[in-house]
């Protein structure tokens, strides 16, 4: 579970990375839940964007992309959504 400390901070390297993965009108699928675990591997945030076509609610997308990475909402914002997912084989300077 996220603090509320560590949440902001995530908040805030989050307003520097482009979203690597995109939802399109066939929702959430098996290919969009690999994409983020492969981004996973070399990273602990993702940005995922998702597109208008999407049909279902941005909070409910990021809730069940969530529950399938194991992985935390740490904000939907707009048609953005960030996830973390803890990585021990990166270093963590910035976290903590």
């Amino acid at each position: 579970m996220l603090t509320s400390k560590i949440r902001a901070q995530m908040r805030g390297e989050a307003q520097n990375i482009v979203a690597v993965v995109q939802i399109g009108k066939d929702g959430l699928t098996d290919t969009v839940i690999q994409s983020c675990l492969d981004a996973f591997n070399t990273r602990e945030l993702v940005k995922v964007g998702v597109l208008t076509t999407a049909g279902e609610n941005v909070r409910d997308i990021a809730e069940q992309l969530a529950i399938a990475t194991k992985s935390e909402v740490v904000e939907t914002k707009g048609r953005k959504i960030v996830l973390y997912k803890f990585n021990n084989k990166l270093k963590h300077d910035k976290i903590k």
